[in-house]
């Protein structure tokens, strides 16, 4: 893991334009994978998923 965090911080010392555009990359992905309204949703569902296993156990 120290070997990663090296070379994360040497982008971003030495190629701070790049590590900007990569941080803008991933954040744009993860607002779009991770929604208020889906995160909502996959609770709910996993919510409903661990009511019916101790109904049924």
């Amino acid at each position: 893991m120290d070997a990663f965090a090296e070379r994360i911080n040497t982008l971003a010392e030495t190629h701070s334009c790049e590590a900007r555009e990569i941080g803008e990359y991933n954040r744009d992905k993860v607002e779009q994978m991770f929604t208020l309204e889906r995160m909502v949703r996959e609770y709910e569902d996993l919510f409903q998923q661990v009511l019916e296993k101790k109904r049924q156990g």
